[in-house]
């Protein structure tokens, strides 16, 4: 019997020092559920935070996306624009450059004709002169009829004396100065 009494002791000196170590053990793992629960609760913040954050980046990507692609419209516009005018400005440019040349021509060709016409007065204005010898009343070059318009009396529409009709040359300044005006024109008395 006393060695059951001993067997008995020693089988609850185990039971003792297991149930020790079991409320340890929960003392523990409370403790250590307790600092679990807390980083569990400190990660939810921080994954609340992160999440707004990464709302808000959301956010700010989608309004640069919208501001880039608009700039982006913006440009191809204002590129098209400028080679709208770049293709008119070259337009421009070949009108003017035609005009010039037309202008050019045009020119040359009205100052052929002026030569053309010039010629003929040129070459007879010094045979007049060799005619009438240079000398006139009114100081200037003889008309091509040889009339000098001298005699032309007043109110006779410049035809008298001369060998052209009024309708062959244009009244003489001293014609239409007589003729509108009851004074005598400057020079005359």
């Amino acid at each position: 019997m006393l060695e059951s009494a001993q067997d008995l002791s020693l089988k609850a000196f185990v039971a003792a020092r297991c149930a020790a170590r079991q409320l340890a053990a929960e003392e523990s793992s409370k403790a250590a559920v307790a600092d679990l629960e807390a980083k569990v609760a400190t990660l939810e913040k921080e994954k609340e935070a992160l999440q707004w954050r990464l709302d808000k980046s959301s956010e700010e990507k989608a309004t640069l996306t919208t501001e880039l692609l608009a700039t982006a419209d913006r440009a191809v516009k204002a590129e098209d624009a400028a080679k709208a005018a770049k293709l008119l400005e070259d337009a421009a440019e070949k009108q003017r450059a035609l005009m010039h040349k037309h202008f050019h021509s045009f020119k040359e060709s009205l100052q052929a004709k002026a030569d053309a016409v010039a010629e003929p007065i040129l070459a007879e204005a010094p045979t007049a002169d060799a005619e009438g010898g240079g000398d006139h009343a009114g100081g200037g070059a003889t008309p091509p009829s040889g009339d000098d318009g001298d005699e032309v009396a007043v109110g006779d529409g410049g035809n008298a004396g001369g060998s052209r009709g009024a309708t062959d040359r244009a009244p003489a300044v001293e014609d239409q100065a007589m003729g509108g005006s009851s004074h005598p024109a400057a020079g005359e008395v």
